[in-house]
């Protein structure tokens, strides 16, 4: 049996690294293992069904695993006897024109502890049907950052938030084992106007803030293992440490650094994994 060493880069994000081992075998040359994926700078951890294949000297990656990690929904067709099957990648939860962070606002907004900045998370599951399985459930999560200070401000181009979801403890223990691990990202327009800097947020007033909300992320409800997560409750939340860089607009153009505080009225989201029938 023959190791070789090896390290693959691909433009869309996606490192490989690990060891190949030959066998001897008429369909597959060559599985890697043990391996370590990185996509989108983050490590990764492939379910023991999907691995990943060296085969005639060429690199196989699983295409819903990749795929899946990167956003996309996978819809694999089974074609009829005698005719292709299909597959289709899509992003169906974000048109053209929600793909950017945009302008929202808050009404009567009340206390929030985080100043300038407040981060409010949600998570919802898409089209909730009865009787659907644990592995076919999808869900969306987004964010929203709130200008709760009284100066706009312009949140400098380029920053991520690490999240998590943590089990809650149904015996009353509090917050348990975090399950997954994963972001919300602003990365600026290559096509954008030169001119704009970052995402402008108006100051707030006593009726409103103003805020930026993201673009709808998919989750597919699994753990980092690709395991569905069983029902109950869970929380969403912004890992300790989460910051950004922000600006004054007409101020002395000095670049601020805001941490975020995790509490229950900033950067947390509660939801529910439902019971099968």
């Amino acid at each position: 049996m023959k190791k070789v060493p090896f390290t693959l880069a691909l433009s869309a994000g996606l490192l490989i690294a690990g060891t190949t081992t030959v066998f001897a075998a008429d369909a597959v040359k060559a599985v890697l293992f043990p391996i370590q994926v990185f996509i989108q700078q983050k490590a990764q951890t492939l379910p023991a069904e999907s691995p990943i294949l060296n085969y005639n000297n060429q690199t196989y990656v699983p295409l819903r695993f990749f795929s899946e990690q990167l956003g996309q929904q996978v819809d694999y067709k089974q074609g009829a006897a005698n005719e292709q099957s299909s597959v289709s990648l899509s992003a169906p939860h974000s048109d053209p024109a929600g793909e950017a962070w945009h302008l929202t606002y808050l009404m009567q907004p009340g206390n929030h502890r985080d100043a300038p900045l407040s981060l409010m998370l949600n998570m919802t599951e898409l089209n909730p049907e009865e009787n659907k399985p644990l592995e076919d459930r999808m869900y969306q999560f987004h964010a929203s950052i709130y200008n709760v200070g009284k100066e706009d401000v312009v949140l400098l181009n380029g920053f991520n938030i690490d999240l998590e979801i943590v089990k809650v403890d149904e015996g009353g223990g509090g917050i348990g084992e975090v399950v997954w691990e994963g972001a919300i990202g602003h990365v600026p327009s290559k096509n954008g106007p030169v001119h704009i800097q970052g995402l402008p947020i108006p100051g707030a007033n006593n009726d409103m803030f103003w805020g930026v909300q993201s673009p709808a992320w998919s989750w597919d409800g699994k753990d980092r293992n690709g395991v569905p997560l069983q029902p109950g409750s869970y929380y969403l939340r912004q890992k300790e440490g989460a910051h950004l860089q922000y600006g004054i607009i007409n101020g002395s153009g000095e670049t601020v650094t805001h941490n975020f505080n995790r509490s229950m009225a900033n950067g947390i989201a509660g939801f529910y994994i439902r019971t099968l029938p």
